[in-house]
C-alpha cells in the first residue's frame, strides 16, 4: 500500500536507502579482504598448531584396525601407491 500526504500527494518510501544499505552490507566484506591483502594493513595469522600424531614407520591398513578401538578419537587414513 502506498501512503499519501496532507495534500494528497502520494509518499515515497525509502527504497533507494534499502538498496543501499543491501550494497552496502555485501560490499563491506570484499573491502576489507581488500585491505587486509593490500600494503596498507599488515596482517598475519598467529602460526598454525598440528593437534594430530603422525604415524611413523606406516603401517598397512589391516596392521592399523586394531589401533583404532577408541571411538571418541578422529582417524585421517590416506591410500598411498608407494611412489
Amino acid at each position: 500500500m502506498s501512503e499519501t500526504d496532507t495534500n494528497g500527494a502520494v509518499k515515497k518510501g525509502n527504497g533507494r536507502l534499502v538498496i543501499l544499505a543491501v550494497f552496502a552490507a555485501f560490499l563491506a566484506p570484499v573491502l576489507i579482504a581488500l585491505l587486509m591483502q593490500s600494503s596498507l594493513w599488515s596482517y598475519q595469522p598467529e602460526s598454525s598448531k598440528a593437534h594430530g600424531q603422525l604415524i611413523k614407520p606406516v603401517l598397512e591398513l589391516n596392521e592399523l584396525k586394531p589401533l583404532i578401538t577408541e571411538r571418541s578419537k578422529w582417524w585421517l587414513v590416506t591410500i598411498d601407491d608407494g611412489n
